[in-house]
Parts: C-alpha cells; structure tokens; sequence
C-alpha cells in the first residue's frame, strides 16, 4: 500500500504503460544496488536511465518546475518546459555513472548519450554549451580514454566556438540570446586549430568537408554545441 500511494503521489494516476514503466525502473536499479560489480553497476543503471525517461508527464508538476521521483537510492528529476509543454527528464543516473567512471569505456557511453541532452539538462544559463562540453572532454580521465566519439564531439564543440565567432551579424541564434559575434572571439583561433587537430586524429569521410572548411579558415556554420532559448 506505501508503495501504491507514494507512486500515485509522483505520477499522477497512471495507466497500464505508466505501472510498466515504473516496474522497470525499479527492477533495472534493484539489480544495480545488488550487483558489486562496478560494470554490471553502471550497465543497470544506464538501462535505467532509458526507462526512467519515459516516465516524463505532459503537465506541470512539482515545485518550481522540477517533480521528484524516488526509486530504490536514487533520486529521478523531471523539469517541466513551457514552451515544449512537456517534463525533460534530468538524466541524473546517466550523470551519475559519467561522473563515478570517469575515463572508462562505461563512463563514455553514459556521456556520450548524456552529452547531446545537455541543453535540457547539465548546461548553465550563463555559459555556452560548447564550453561546458569542453570542460568535461578536456579534463585528464576523458583525454587519456581516447575515446573516439568523444574526440568527434571534443571537435564539434571547438568548431562551434569558431564558427561563432565568424557569424554574420544580427544571426538569429546569437540575437535571441542577446549575443554577437564579437562575444566568441576570445580563443576561437586556438578552438580552430583544436578542432583541427581532433578531427584529424580521427578523420572520417563524414568531416572531410568541415575540415577543409577549418584548414581553409572558413565558417562551417557549426551549431550542435549550443543551446539557443529554453
């Protein structure tokens, strides 16, 4: 009965998938907090993770937007977006795992499924996307990993900061935040030259075209590391 009142609490009266979607959950981080191998620990809780983002509500709950679940140890969260009249779930046992296996094969799957998600849920209001991306990858564990998908997305966030800063005026992404080109031009030479180098190292016939573009100083109208609006 306690757990019958705590999930109606949370969710609101669900229907039959909803039951579904919490079970699993549930049993996904049971198996992680019975499991003491680090692995098969990060593996659950990924799984879980995916699970967990099918819970989001179309409705507004919680305080100050965010609504609460508990499963198992964990803490789930869920920010409710006006504009997209939908919760963003938080990813928190993706963060989770990123940050307690740092530079290990685990730890960069969970990033690399949490990083895209970023604008939704680890980016700051006050710092460019692409630099809070690059304050994760360059940090010493996720160097030494050479992971090849973080490497692309190490470029992709170089290349971001340098095609701002070779932006026209009045574009509509900087506009909206009240930015121009002027505001990325610190440092987007040496982002240049990095992004240059990461895509090197792991070229593919996917960046030929972008990286002739950078060697050649060009604008590649790169955007993916940016969060524009809510």
């Amino acid at each position: 009965m306690t757990r019958l009142v705590s999930v109606i609490l949370l969710l609101g009266v669900p229907g039959m998938s909803a039951w579904t979607d919490i079970d699993e959950v549930q049993r996904l981080i049971s198996r992680a907090e019975h499991t003491s191998e680090p692995r098969a620990w990060a593996g659950f809780l990924m799984q879980a993770d995916a699970a967990a983002e099918k819970l989001e509500a179309r409705k507004p709950g919680g305080c100050c937007g965010y609504r609460c679940v508990r499963v198992g140890s964990f803490n789930l969260h869920y920010r409710y977006n006006e504009i997209g009249g939908s919760e963003n779930y938080q990813h928190d046992l993706l963060q989770l795992v990123a940050q307690t296996h740092a530079g290990t094969p685990e730890g960069a799957e969970a990033l690399v499924r949490l990083l895209p998600t970023g604008c939704q849920t680890i980016a700051s209001d006050w710092t460019p996307y692409f630099r809070t991306v690059l304050g994760i990858l360059e940090s010493r564990p996720w160097r030494a990993l050479a992971d090849a998908r973080l490497t692309r997305i190490r470029a992709e966030a170089y290349e971001t900061w340098w095609s701002f800063s070779k932006a026209k005026d009045g574009d509509p992404m900087l506009t909206d935040m009240g930015l121009t080109p002027k505001d990325f031009l610190d440092g987007a030479a040496q982002a240049r030259e990095r992004a240059i180098a990461a895509y090197q190292s792991n070229a593919d016939a996917a960046v030929a075209r972008r990286l002739r573009q950078l060697l050649a100083g060009q604008d590649t109208e790169q955007r993916r590391w940016f969060c524009g609006g809510d």
